[in-house]
């Protein structure tokens, strides 16, 4: 988790790793001390483990994959100008796919909605299946989740402090 300095050998100057750009997790604001032997490898991956075991390290939950994959890339020796060329393609690529994934996910909407139109008016109308809205008939996709029901926090004989820390 903490930044990297690479030393190359060529080099005049280290080169550093922003760590501005590196999205702050919200379970790496703890503290966490983790007993470990000296000599044992202990890479970002182990330490997104020991934050929570769900967690992944910080170039895998990265939103630009492939620029990571041209740093190394470049790192390991390669062509700068070859290594950028293929990045602006992975890019390209990736983008092209959420644009198709979008256009999708709209599409799929459009064809489960009806919609009618009056003078005012365009009317949306979506089959709603009423035996996902819960246990309490408030889960979060219902209908009346938001507006339609009052909250119990009013009601007379409910206890309105908290009773136990998430």
């Amino acid at each position: 988790m903490l930044p990297k300095t690479s030393y190359p050998a060529s080099g005049p100057k280290p080169t550093h790793e922003p760590i501005n750009d590196i999205h702050v997790h919200g379970y790496t604001m703890q503290q966490v001390f983790l007993p470990t032997s000296e000599s044992r490898h202990f890479t970002r991956r182990d330490a997104a483990k020991a934050f929570h075991r769900t967690m992944l390290p910080a170039e895998e939950r990265s939103q630009h994959p492939e620029l990571i994959e041209m740093v190394k890339d470049v790192l390991a020796g390669g062509n700068r100008a070859r290594s950028a060329e293929k990045f602006i393609k992975a890019a390209k690529q990736s983008e092209q796919e959420l644009v198709r994934q979008a256009e999708e996910n709209a599409r799929r909407e459009a064809a489960r909605t009806m919609k009618i139109n009056s003078d005012r008016f365009e009317f949306r109308i979506q089959s709603f299946d009423s035996e996902r809205v819960g246990t309490t008939g408030r889960a979060r996709h219902a209908v009346g989740w938001r507006y339609g029901a009052p909250l119990d926090d009013r009601k007379r004989g409910k206890v309105k402090i908290p009773t136990q820390v998430p």
